[in-house]
């Protein structure tokens, strides 16, 4: 973190098997984030926020590394660089040991799958920031058996979030849902 590398993040970075962890965060990384990172089956962290990468973000590389347990890709908001990845959010529908997910501040769109985050733990804290992107549609009910889900969706086109997921104790966390229907909770 914090090396100041810049170019683009090289395919033949996954020629590196047995790689368990990744810092390349606040760099000047650009370019495309390269599929081939699904090679790297090991990892268990990915760090490469603040960086400048565009295009689309690698969805089926990111759902091979099922021992992922954190990915942070966010973008700052105060000093966004590049013009960030699009496409969608993808499922991590196979990762059971991932518990942080920052996706903020990037150009993600569509609707999240219904087998988000199915495989991730039930019993531990799981903190997901999705806030400042473009996604619509409803949050999937499968996040309901999630005992400590910490999810942000802010500054989305949010259009339903399942009634078990708000309670009267997250109802103050919630906030800039947009055109959701949260008011309908109770929750404004």
């Amino acid at each position: 973190n914090d090396n100041s590398f810049s170019g683009t993040l090289p395919a033949s970075i996954s020629q590196l098997t047995e790689l368990r962890e990744i810092y390349l965060g606040n760099s000047d990384l650009t370019g495309q984030i390269p599929d081939s990172l699904g090679y790297m089956t090991l990892l268990e962290v990915l760090v490469l926020n603040n960086n400048a990468f565009g295009g689309n973000i690698p969805g089926e590389a990111l759902n091979a590394l099922s021992n992922l347990q954190m990915l942070s890709l966010q973008r700052d908001p105060d000093a966004p660089k590049g013009n960030g990845v699009s496409g969608s959010v993808p499922a991590f529908d196979n990762h059971p040991g991932l518990t942080a997910l920052y996706l903020n501040n990037q150009k993600l769109s569509g609707s999240l799958d219904s087998d988000f985050l199915m495989d991730s733990p039930e019993g531990e804290l799981i903190d997901v920031d999705l806030s400042s992107n473009q996604i619509t549609g409803a949050v999937p009910a499968s996040l309901e058996d999630k005992k400590y889900l910490y999810l942000n969706l802010a500054d989305n086109r949010i259009t339903s979030v399942p009634s078990n997921l708000i309670s009267s104790n997250s109802c103050p966390a919630i906030n800039n849902w947009m055109d959701g229907d949260v008011a309908s909770f109770g929750c404004e």
